[in-house]
């Protein structure tokens, strides 16, 4: 289930990626329970699943942060 940000709460990402595809989530930890505040993931292109596994993870980082970046503008990460 998504939760909705408490802004007194820091926000962590979390990503990886494989030979197939790459995502990530947006998350807080408000008294050692995670709480999701939102899901990313998505299928590598042919050219993609070229790419060098550290290319993969950075791909994952950027396209998380662009997706998620109204939740990420203006906050700590």
């Amino acid at each position: 289930m998504l939760d909705f940000p408490d802004d007194t709460q820091p926000i962590l990402l979390s990503t990886d990626a494989s030979e197939t595809g790459l995502g990530g989530i947006l998350y807080q930890e408000i008294n050692d329970i995670k709480r999701i505040l939102y899901y990313h993931s998505e299928l590598l292109s042919r050219s993609q699943k070229r790419f060098h596994p550290i290319e993969l993870e950075a791909l994952a980082i950027f396209k998380c942060i662009t997706r998620m970046k109204s939740f990420l503008l203006g906050r700590d990460i």
